[in-house]
């Protein structure tokens, strides 16, 4: 037995098949349109072929099936059939061949994005035969007298469907240039609060000093681990390189220029539609803390190392830190002080 996943258009597959076949062949597809059903149903040379679908008025005035494919196969002498609530998409020739998948025997199923499992030379397991046969019992034939009647109302069923079609293609797209335009203005947000960062080029003393106040911690403290907000003091260096501790440095402006260009490039992929992974974004914020160490060379760690757990009287957290003498500064503080000051999750919706 040989499996194949086929993702995209698969009738190909399908004539390849018939056209060699001598078994009798069952088609189900709720959908049949254009020469697409009928160049698939020419491709069979011999044994038995029935088609089982949905005859329905609506699928005929949206354009979904067609009866001028029903009248072509009639006229070609292969039965079709009526099987309500049928929405699987099967072709099923003897013991050599089994498809089932989400296609329909339409040009337009060979346009969009399909997947299909593709089983040769397999017999058919006795559940699944007999699951079909259950569904066969239910057909009825589908007659040229039916179309005929649907013929005469078909023009006027079709212009009516085309204005709410068209209707509804409106509202559609006016319901997506209204997300976008709402995206783009909650980016402009986003980008409003990222100015209060700093320039591209430039990190404001009293941000850094910010930072600091934030996310300082007395690490090696007999007793407890208290905050040090009174660190932001000991600031030295220019902008943007404002330093912390000696030894291994903190730049802390720089690991903040990095986070904003981070942030830039996320605010940047939401407006080009890009799938938003917040989880990824705290990554890439973490390590652009963790870049911004360097060693009394003045070279930068790739990644600076961290550890984890702090305790605060009693209480212990469980929190990622780098430590610099007796002092730490704990990267979780530090890279939700960005995301607070750039709420870039709560304005885009992210969790």
């Amino acid at each position: 037995m040989a499996i194949l996943i086929r993702l995209g258009d698969v009738h190909n597959d399908w004539i390849a098949h018939l056209s060699k076949t001598r078994a009798d062949c069952r088609i189900f597809s709720p959908y049949l349109t254009s020469s697409t059903a009928e160049e698939v149903l020419q491709s069979v040379q011999s044994g038995a072929l029935e088609i089982y679908t949905v005859f329905s008025v609506e699928n005929f005035a949206a354009g979904g099936s067609s009866l001028e494919t029903l009248k072509k196969l009639l006229d070609a002498q292969i039965p079709v059939f009526q099987l309500q609530d049928l929405h699987a998409k099967i072709v099923w020739s003897g013991r050599q061949f089994l498809t089932i998948g989400s296609q329909n025997l339409t040009h337009r199923g060979t346009q969009q994005k399909e997947a299909t499992v593709i089983i040769r030379k397999t017999s058919i397991s006795p559940q699944l035969r007999e699951t079909l046969e259950g569904w066969i019992k239910e057909r009825r034939a589908i007659t040229r007298g039916m179309i005929a009647s649907v013929e005469k109302i078909l023009p006027e069923l079709r212009r009516k469907a085309d204005l709410l079609k068209a209707e509804a293609q409106d509202i559609e797209r006016n319901l997506w240039q209204h997300e976008k335009s709402l995206l783009e203005r909650k980016v402009r947000r986003c980008r409003s609060h990222l100015r209060k960062l700093g320039t591209r080029e430039s990190v404001p003393r009293e941000v850094a000093q910010r930072f600091v106040e934030y996310s300082a911690y007395w690490i090696d403290h007999p007793y407890t681990t208290p905050p040090c907000p009174g660190d932001a003091g000991y600031l030295y260096g220019s902008d943007p390189d404002w330093c912390i501790y000696d030894g291994n440095t903190f730049v802390v402006g720089r690991a903040i220029l990095r986070c904003r260009k981070i942030l830039q490039e996320f605010l940047q992929d939401a407006v080009k539609g890009v799938t938003l992974d917040f989880q990824a974004l705290r990554s890439r914020l973490t390590n652009a803390v963790r870049q911004s160490v360097e060693n009394y060379n003045g070279d930068e760690y790739s990644l600076f190392p961290v550890r984890n757990g702090i305790y605060h009287g009693d209480e212990y957290f469980d929190l990622e830190y780098m430590k610099f003498g007796t002092k730490g500064i704990v990267i979780s503080y530090f890279v939700n002080l960005i995301l607070e000051k750039v709420p870039v999750e709560g304005v885009l919706g992210g969790e």
